[in-house]
């Protein structure tokens, strides 16, 4: 019974044919979200600035049966947010995923902040 319930919250929950870019996944919660995503069938582009954990991050996703692609960026550059979904698109086919399947404006979730909200930590990073 439960592997039946299992396969039919699998099926409700399936991300399969579908792609996502997931910043900050070289650690963290971004390397959580990339699991969970690509645990539920979706192909990830997985963007960060430390290219090694990175790149392991993307193959720990490709061992457990995902499928996964590590692009370097640094999202606070200016043009990287635009070169990284330019990247997206030109990359699909070797995530599995048509690129005449993609949209041509694909939907980004973005946060709007004040400066007054943000704090820089030692190492660099921006905290929110």
């Amino acid at each position: 019974m439960a592997t039946e319930a299992g396969r039919a919250l699998r099926e409700l929950f399936s991300l399969e044919g579908q792609a996502a870019i997931v910043t900050g996944a070289s650690s963290g919660l971004g390397e959580m979200m990339a699991h969970g995503l690509a645990g539920a069938g979706c192909a990830v582009l997985l963007a960060a600035r430390r290219q090694d954990r990175l790149a392991a991050a993307a193959a720990a996703i490709e061992a457990a049966g995902g499928r996964a692609l590590a692009h370097p960026a640094a999202l606070r550059d200016p043009g990287h947010p635009d070169e990284l979904v330019a990247a997206a698109l030109t990359r699909a086919e070797e995530l599995g995923e048509p690129r005449d399947g993609l949209p041509e404006q694909p939907l980004l979730g973005a946060a709007i902040l004040e400066p007054q909200d943000a704090q820089r930590r030692d190492d660099g990073d921006v905290q929110i």
